[in-house]
C-alpha cells in the first residue's frame, strides 16, 4: 500500500498563488507534487475556487509519512498567513493501492 497526501484549497485563489504553494511544498518535502484544478470550480472573481495538490508516498517513503505531513502543514500554514483573506485548506491522507510497476517494453 502507498499513502496519498492531498492538500485541498477552496476559496478565491489566484493562479500565481497556487504556483507559489506548489513550489514551496516541493521544496519543503523534496517530493514531486501534482496539481489538479477542479473543472467548473471557478470563483466569481475569475480565480480558482478549488485546487488539489497531491503527492504519492510509496512503501519505503510511507515510513517517513509523519514528518512529511508535518512539513506540509507548516508550509500551508505559512502560505495562509501571508493572505488577508486566506482560503480554506485541508490536508488529507489516504491509503491507496500501489501504483503499477513501470516496466520497459521490448521492441
Amino acid at each position: 500500500m502507498a499513502t496519498q497526501v492531498t492538500v485541498r484549497i477552496t476559496g478565491d485563489l489566484g493562479l500565481d498563488e497556487a504556483e507559489g504553494l506548489l513550489k514551496d511544498l516541493e521544496r519543503q518535502t523534496g517530493l514531486e507534487w501534482s496539481e489538479e484544478r477542479r473543472d467548473g470550480a471557478e470563483h466569481l472573481s475569475g480565480g480558482i475556487a478549488e485546487l488539489l495538490l497531491t503527492v504519492l508516498l510509496e512503501k519505503g517513503v510511507s515510513l517517513a509519512m509523519d514528518p512529511v505531513v508535518d512539513r506540509v502543514r507548516e508550509s500551508v500554514t505559512r502560505w495562509r498567513e501571508t493572505r488577508l483573506s486566506p482560503p480554506e485548506a485541508q490536508i488529507e491522507t489516504a491509503e491507496v493501492a500501489d501504483p503499477p510497476e513501470q516496466t520497459e517494453t521490448e521492441n
